[in-house]
């Protein structure tokens, strides 16, 4: 497999357009609702059927801050857009903060894992 080496000035342009393409497609899996009718509210279980996860994972989202909600108690909605919007944020978030991989030294003196492993594994 052929190692990848991006720099950071490489994730900072790769950053938006991730984010965008992530946006677009959570906007055409859950629907764009028209303009003129208003906020399209849903309760955790559409939720989690327009992004494809379990209500738990609406739950803990929730509770992390990740996801907005309206509501009190165990009666909680949510406003699409402000969700996509949410979430397209914390992509934004997420690829900022990856780190561009290690560039293996080639004249390290660590030991090929895989040779280790398959001398290990000979009986």
């Amino acid at each position: 497999m052929a190692e990848l080496t991006m720099s950071a000035a490489d994730l900072d342009r790769l950053a938006e357009p991730i984010a965008e393409r992530v946006w677009e497609l959570l906007a055409d899996r859950v629907g764009k609702p028209a303009a003129a009718a208003g906020p399209v509210v849903v309760d955790r279980e559409a939720l989690a059927g327009m992004l494809g996860v379990s209500t738990a994972t609406i739950d803990r989202r929730t509770r992390a801050g990740l996801i907005p909600s309206i509501g009190d108690g165990n009666t909680r909605r949510f406003i699409v857009t402000d969700v996509l919007d949410a979430m397209k944020r914390q992509a934004l978030r997420e690829v900022a903060t990856v780190k561009p991989p290690r560039v293996a030294d080639a004249t390290s003196t660590q030991p090929n894992n895989e040779a280790a492993g398959a001398a290990s594994c000979r009986t």
